[in-house]
């Protein structure tokens, strides 16, 4: 298609590919879960996905270059289209699709470029037929000034070293400041935060009630019942396994496997579909004492996470409140 075509920018490859199929037009995936792992303040976009590719790719998600020739062309596209397209930005409601918004309108705040720029609000795209598409695509609207304003300040206050600008965003409760689901997003991700109470996130909170409620889950089941769990659900079932992993492959863990000692998994397919859904999880002493809040997690086993521009460590130790909705620092 001709470059000053229009752009839509979507969540992931399925919407890109719906939407692209049913309108005719270039699509753009945004692909990268932000809710997890360093995204720091003071970078610009390309900077930022240096890092994320870091991130990424230690994971095992690919290797480093591939992953990087995806980022610099996804950067490369969107720069180019800030000045010469018409772009549409497709997100849902969960916490995955609002991050990623926010940093897509950041940067075109942030960018001298006078193209249009607009928005399709909607809980998932996926769900809907060839004539819904068509008639989001219709009820499109241009972000304004308010919602360029928002989407900066949350993104800011999201890469922040320190997270009191986020409790303070969510606090304000704006009204319908990107797309009606901007602030129970970022609520969510601050119940990721350990909790003042035992040092759980929230998912990995509601992982083991799963796992007490089912004794000897497999990790596919596992997964369905906490996405039932979620008012949004944002976690795909890769970035679940690294919950899963992050509980059971430490040296004092929350939960167990039946006969074995690691969790496995494979981003690649190598480890047999068989293998993988045969594991069984259960709680271990740890976990089960950490339900009946009697043991603290981060204090027993260690954290080392970034959340935004947030690295947490046991120096650096902030705690969740969700009945009083605050986040406090812990002090050494």
């Amino acid at each position: 298609m001709a470059p000053t075509s229009p752009l839509h920018i979507t969540n992931g490859d399925a919407d890109a590919k719906k939407v692209g199929e049913i309108l005719g037009e270039d699509t753009l995936p945004w692909r990268d879960f932000l809710h997890d792992g360093p995204a720091r303040s003071g970078l610009l976009l390309e900077e930022l996905s240096l890092a994320r590719v870091r991130f990424i790719s230690d994971l095992g998600y690919g290797s480093s270059d591939s992953i990087l020739v995806a980022f610099q062309n996804r950067d490369a596209c969107f720069t180019d289209a800030l000045e010469q397209r018409e772009v549409t930005c497709w997100f849902e409601e969960d916490l995955y699709d609002q991050l990623q918004l926010m940093q897509v309108l950041y940067h075109r705040n942030n960018s001298s470029t006078g193209r249009p720029f607009l928005l399709v609000q909607h809980q998932k795209f996926f769900d809907l037929n060839p004539a819904g598409i068509r008639a989001l695509h219709a009820q499109r609207r241009p972000v304004s000034k308010e919602q360029m304003t928002f989407a900066t300040e949350a993104w800011r206050a999201f890469v922040s070293d320190t997270p009191e600008n986020l409790v303070r965003i969510v606090h304000k409760k704006i009204a319908q400041p990107i797309a009606p689901f901007a602030l129970a997003a970022l609520e969510r991700l601050l119940s990721e935060y350990p909790s003042s109470h035992n040092g759980l996130s929230a998912t990995q909170q509601q992982i083991l009630e799963i796992v007490a409620q089912n004794n000897l889950i497999g990790p596919e089941e596992l997964f369905r019942y906490n996405n039932l769990r979620e008012q949004y659900a944002y976690l795909g079932n890769h970035q679940f396994w690294l919950q899963l992993r992050r509980l059971i492959n430490i040296d004092n863990p929350a939960l167990q496997l039946v006969g074995k000692s690691e969790f496995r998994y494979s981003l690649h397919d190598d480890l047999p579909k068989e293998e993988f859904t045969a594991q069984q999880i259960d709680l271990t002493h740890l976990g089960r004492r950490l339900l009946a809040n009697k043991a603290d997690f981060v204090r027993e086993s260690g954290i080392d996470r970034w959340i935004g521009g947030v690295h947490l460590t046991p120096q650096n130790d902030w705690r969740w409140n969700r009945s009083a909705r605050q986040l406090r620092r812990q002090e050494s």
